[in-house]
């Protein structure tokens, strides 16, 4: 398996992506399988996976660079493209939310974009968001953090997600001119031990948000692949300015 979807608790689902191109639908409480679904082609394999409670959709991506969204949980057979489709693989999905139609998607040039799940639409693309494979997506509110392969982990303020959640509502149909990803604090990992054998492997740099605190105080973690230390930043910079991580004792 190259990766675990969210977990929809209301059905007891959670979905799985795997080398052989299957997106997994499980009952984790009756411990089956569901449904198995399919990529359009076969010798694509399915990389990332998410799902919104909001309109029932499952998104996945490929090693292709393809991104493609299942209806009603995967009970709809026929994937949908959603026109985020680039040469380089995807790396990761994440949704704003459980009920949200939001989603980020990672790729492995570094690129970031904001998906509609239910329009199937592509809303924002970062190029340059990151200068490696993006590896990990996690949510705040209207931030996004995300981390890669070149040791950075960057936290972008979303106007669409934090007008969602302002409003306590799901926007499934986002404004025209309200698409701005912006570039709020950009994160150090405060080690250099190991750094190049770091980069040319394949090792992962997780992150997480802490679940409590507004967008002003906002916690985030992250694990140094280099030595192991966890780290912790607190009172993020709001103008994009660099900031090492400190270690927790």
């Amino acid at each position: 398996s190259r990766g675990l979807g969210d977990v929809y608790k209301r059905q007891h689902l959670c979905f799985s992506a795997s080398l052989d191109g299957a997106v997994r639908v499980w009952d984790w409480q009756a411990g089956e399988c569901r449904r198995v679904l399919r990529l359009p082609r076969a010798d694509e394999a399915a990389t990332a996976v998410a799902a919104s409670g909001a309109v029932g959709v499952v998104l996945s991506g490929s090693d292709a660079g393809g991104v493609f969204a299942w209806a009603s949980l995967g009970g709809a057979a026929d994937s949908q493209p959603c026109g985020a489709s680039r040469e380089a693989a995807v790396t990761a999905i994440a949704f704003s939310g459980a009920e949200s139609t939001l989603a980020a998607v990672g790729y492995a040039d570094g690129t970031l974009a904001l998906v509609d799940a239910q329009a199937r639409a592509v809303l924002a693309t970062v190029t340059d968001a990151h200068g490696a494979d993006v590896q990990a997506l996690d949510w705040h509110r209207g931030l996004l953090a995300t981390s890669a392969r070149d040791r950075r982990v960057r936290v972008w303020k979303v106007d669409i997600a934090e007008e969602a959640y302002a409003s306590r509502q799901n926007v499934t149909k986002p404004p025209q001119h309200n698409k701005r990803v912006t570039l709020v604090s950009d994160l150090e990992l405060s080690s250099t031990k190991g750094r190049q054998s770091v980069q040319k492997s394949r090792t992962w740099v997780p992150l997480c948000w802490l679940p409590e605190g507004d967008a002003a105080s906002a916690t985030l973690l992250t694990v140094d692949p280099a030595t192991g230390e966890l780290l912790v930043w607190r009172d993020l910079p709001c103008d994009g300015s660099r900031q090492k991580g400190t270690p927790l004792r």
